[in-house]
């Protein structure tokens, strides 16, 4: 991919940011590559991406979220820029983003399609790329949802603090850290995890990637997607989630560790492994 524009979104309180952007401005101009910078908190983008269009999250895996919902409408592939620690979405930091860069230009990269989760509350729509949670309303009181598979298949009721639904990129996220199973990520499937359930026979799930669930309210709630409070629930709301169309386009680098070598490396795998320490 040559691409004729980048459009990135930037943490700006991240103290690499400066550097980053600096570094990123020489870039463009060596190449002719028109550029559009835009904060964490934008909420528009400055221009519709095209077909050569490459989208930059400059960031942790937050910022990498943020940028997804942003262009998921467009088919815009993303590149992630760390700015911080090594995430599950990110691909390579500051000091080699003009070889990432030129590795996209190269065609050195491989292109990921993640699925995206879409929740709907009569007809408002949004969608998420990690994940879709239920919670309860504050911390001193508890939610309830009723669970469905289609329209009328009873899965089960969940009382206590919660229901996360995760696609396979979020199963390393909020979904990993209340028990749900890790999930490689170009898999076609959902998760449906309980959070801190007041029954210990409720278990996480793992259903088709195609599957249509709907969850009713039976103690108010909040709609959290991919961390960001978005709905206040009431007893009665149904909220429907599925997959959402299109997925986002992920740039994976060819030279970029695997899955399972970051999962070893952020959950301490090869502890015990011959060679290591």
């Amino acid at each position: 991919m040559q691409p004729a524009q980048i459009i990135a979104v930037i943490h700006q309180g991240r103290a690499d940011a400066p550097a980053a952007l600096d570094a990123l401005q020489h870039w463009c101009e060596r190449h002719d590559v028109e550029l559009h910078t835009l904060d964490l908190h934008d909420q528009t983008l400055p221009v519709d991406p095209d077909e050569r269009t490459l989208a930059l999250s400059m960031g942790g895996d937050g910022t990498f979220l943020r940028t997804a919902r942003l262009v998921a409408p467009y088919r815009t592939p993303i590149l992630g820029i760390n700015l911080g620690s090594l995430g599950f979405l990110t691909q390579t930091g500051t000091e080699s983003l003009g070889q990432a860069l030129d590795a996209v230009r190269n065609d050195r990269y491989t292109l990921e399609r993640r699925l995206r989760l879409r929740a709907d509350i009569g007809d408002q729509s949004t969608s998420a790329l990690n994940d879709v949670v239920i919670s309860r309303p504050d911390v001193d009181t508890t939610t309830a949802i009723d669970l469905y598979r289609g329209p009328d298949t009873f899965v089960g009721r969940y009382p206590g603090d919660g229901l996360i639904v995760s696609t396979p990129s979020g199963s390393t996220a909020y979904s990993l850290a209340c028990g749900g199973p890790i999930v490689e990520p170009t898999l076609d499937c959902i998760t449906a995890t309980p959070l801190n359930a007041h029954r210990i026979s409720l278990r996480p799930l793992v259903l088709s990637g195609d599957v249509d669930l709907r969850a009713e309210l039976r103690k108010p709630g909040w709609l959290v997607l991919d961390g960001e409070k978005r709905t206040q629930l009431t007893t009665g709301d149904v909220v429907r989630i599925r997959r959402a169309t299109p997925d986002t386009r992920m740039i994976v680098l060819s030279d970029r560790p695997g899955f399972f070598e970051l999962l070893s490396k952020k959950l301490g795998w090869s502890w015990g492994h011959p060679g290591t320490a």
